[in-house]
């Protein structure tokens, strides 16, 4: 059966970029799987936002919204939009980058790699367990502003649920976690693949890995 995709687009305030920006990722999801859902969960925001997600939502079928009552910050939108999505493979998308159709190909053709968790692209040149999801989330933001402040860019990245899952039934999940790069993206995945290993992305993993 053909692998079903999740974008989820946390937003707070974004009224004013959600409908362009909605619109080019159906374009780009599109071309990847028919199998493909956007689910737009507000941080309880203070604009118009959830009345124009209101509207992507009635417009196109593929659209679904969620919201938090109250601020609650990424990590937890971020982490409650996890637990509401339905797809095999979960892309966050930070509208806060612009969408790249290079780095989201990137992204989806690593979703068969059975040893794959997480991955973040590199710019061009079941219900999920709440500690682990936690510390996957708290990598991929932290490793988000990184690439940022280095001018590298970084607006996706790509969570595998079966990986996840799987990772749940383990006594010592993060002992397994190695660093990769593949095919132009960042990845945590499971097993002793030769690995390239910067030391600053180790000490940022460690933190994760240690995490309460």
């Amino acid at each position: 059966m053909e692998t079903s995709l999740s974008i989820v687009i946390p937003i707070h305030n974004a009224e004013l970029v959600l409908a362009s920006q909605v619109e080019r990722v159906l374009e780009m999801a599109g071309e990847l799987t028919s199998r493909f859902e956007i689910l737009i969960f507000d941080d309880a925001s203070k604009d118009n936002s959830i009345e124009v997600a209101e509207e992507l939502s009635h417009q196109y079928p593929q659209v679904r919204i969620a919201r938090n009552a109250q601020r609650m910050g990424k990590p937890q939108t971020i982490k409650a939009a996890m637990e509401q999505s339905i797809g095999d493979v979960v892309v966050i998308y930070d509208l806060a980058t612009p969408m790249s159709g290079v780095q989201l190909q990137r992204l989806w053709a690593l979703r068969n790699d059975p040893d794959l968790v997480i991955a973040q692209a590199e710019p061009q040149t079941a219900p999920l367990g709440p500690g682990l999801l936690e510390r996957l989330t708290a990598w991929g933001e932290s490793l988000r502003k990184t690439m940022q402040q280095e001018g590298r860019g970084g607006g996706m990245q790509m969570i595998r649920r079966r990986a996840v899952n799987e990772l749940q039934r383990s006594p010592s999940p993060e002992r397994e976690l190695v660093h990769d790069r593949i095919d132009g993206a960042e990845c945590v995945s499971r097993g002793e693949r030769a690995t390239t290993k910067p030391p600053t992305f180790l000490t940022r993993l460690k933190g994760f890995a240690s995490a309460e």
